[in-house]
């Protein structure tokens, strides 16, 4: 059995998120010891690439870095944030209004509904954000929109990765941190309002600070979940 490392492990979805990231904290993947791999596109691809990548690294702790769209005004687009829990929309039975989740089908134990997610202890309030509700479908229109938060009302943003690494991170008691960069406003699929670039150079900055930061807060404790 491999050794649990001590050195963090970096998720990041998609090509376009790890090159735009690179230009932006490749610095600190080249001169920390830090592993950084694609998990994959989606909750199900993120779920079991994340879980292959722990198996193989034994990572003290995994981030996960992207981009997410937002529900709430109190999100500003361009900007990043940490997130405190991340809750998943889609799985259970029917959709739009008859849609019930797995909790309330009473087949989802109450601990699997929602992970909570490691904060660290840098992270100011003015950086950190509630709920991130994972959805295997991103919201295209209002509708979608209303339909997810009737059934999560305190999420504050949405992706399509953080429940899926969040769930094989707590098979393995790691450690997950979520860092998102809000690129759009959830709904809006008109790509020539996002903000992606800004957003991912958001999420760079700040991570570039957490990992740089990383070996003294693990060994100190500076964790707080």
């Amino acid at each position: 059995m491999a050794l649990k490392m001590t050195r963090p492990l970096v998720l990041i979805p998609t090509e376009m998120e790890l090159a735009a990231l690179r230009s932006s904290c490749g610095r600190v993947f080249a001169v920390a010891d830090v592993a950084v791999e694609i998990c994959g596109f989606g909750p199900i691809a993120a779920a079991a690439k994340t879980s292959l990548l722990l198996g193989q690294y034994r990572p003290a702790h995994v981030f996960l870095l992207g981009i997410a769209g937002t529900y709430s005004e109190r999100l500003a687009v361009a900007s990043a944030y940490c997130f405190e829990q991340v809750a998943c929309y889609g799985v259970g039975v029917g959709a739009g209004d008859s849609y019930r989740t797995g909790q309330e089908l009473g087949w989802l134990p109450a601990d699997q509904a929602c992970f909570g997610l490691s904060l660290p202890e840098s992270i100011g309030t003015h950086e950190t954000a509630g709920m991130l509700l994972t959805a295997c479908a991103a919201s295209a229109d209002q509708r979608d929109i209303d339909g997810k938060l009737a059934k999560f009302p305190v999420a504050e943003a949405e992706d399509m990765e953080g429940y899926g690494v969040a769930a094989a991170c707590s098979a393995y008691n790691i450690p997950c941190t979520v860092v998102r960069g809000i690129s759009n406003h959830c709904g809006d699929r008109n790509h020539q309002n996002w903000q992606t670039a800004n957003a991912l150079a958001a999420v760079g900055e700040l991570a570039e600070r957490l990992l740089a930061e990383f070996g003294s807060t693990n060994s100190s404790g500076g964790q707080r979940s």
